[in-house]
């Protein structure tokens, strides 16, 4: 089961920002009319140039549009979504396997986060089809219903990300969430420090490709044959 890619926000920031996280600024006077799903080639450059290090734009609402080949090995190939499954959120509150890729422990922490980076991110982006991600999460999950009435906004940065993939264990990365001006998207990148535990398995990942992925969802289409590095745009 291919890991799915978020960002982890410590709930201490109902009181005061975690390091990595900050309270949004007052909403912008205008806000975008329409979420962008064509990635710039500048930033497509980007992302395939990091290489050895996983890396991977999505929107501002957790859908991913690109993904270089070591973030597929990684994190999966995430075009095999598709409808409202290509959402992050979405799957991490309607479909319970989604949350195998991270240790129990964490499962909480990592709902409080992505309640409140959505809710952060959907006044940024000012689009229909947030409030409609909203609608069917607040009427589908009572978790993320329980979550969203507590009010509480945060953007997420930067943090140590830990991941279970099936080959290589338990990895700690630390993960970096950069928003692109224009598109209004975010690239995300991991990166293990030198000589560390976690870069040796990133050496060891480097082999490995993306097997094909078993249906799990019923939005998650079968796809075979050489693994993709560009996900599916809608």
């Amino acid at each position: 089961m291919p890991p799915q890619i978020s960002w982890n926000c410590p709930s201490s920031f109902a009181s005061a920002p975690a390091p990595g996280c900050v309270r949004p600024s007052a909403p912008p006077s205008c806000r975008n009319s329409a979420i962008s799903r064509h990635v710039a080639p500048a930033l497509r450059q980007l992302v395939d140039g990091l290489g050895d290090s996983p890396a991977q734009v999505m929107t501002l609402l957790g859908e991913t549009i690109l993904q270089n080949p070591m973030a597929v090995a990684l994190l999966g190939d995430h075009s095999i979504y598709t409808g409202d499954a290509r959402n992050s959120t979405y799957r991490w509150f309607t479909d319970p396997t989604s949350r195998s890729v991270h240790p129990p422990e964490e499962h909480e922490e990592e709902s409080l986060s992505r309640v409140a980076e959505l809710r952060a991110r959907s006044v940024r982006v000012g689009d229909p089809e947030a409030d409609r991600l909203i609608g069917m999460l607040r009427a589908q999950s009572p978790e993320f219903e329980r979550i969203w009435l507590q009010q509480r906004v945060a953007i997420c940065r930067s943090g140590t990300k830990a991941l279970v993939h099936p080959a290589i264990g338990t990895i700690e990365l630390e993960c970096q969430i950069l928003r692109a001006e224009g598109p209004e998207q975010l690239l995300v990148a991991f990166t293990a420090a030198t000589g560390s535990r976690a870069a040796a398995q990133l050496r060891g990942l480097g082999a490995v490709r993306a097997e094909p992925p078993v249906r799990r969802h019923p939005h998650a289409a079968v796809r075979t044959g050489r693994t993709s590095s560009r996900a599916r745009t809608p």
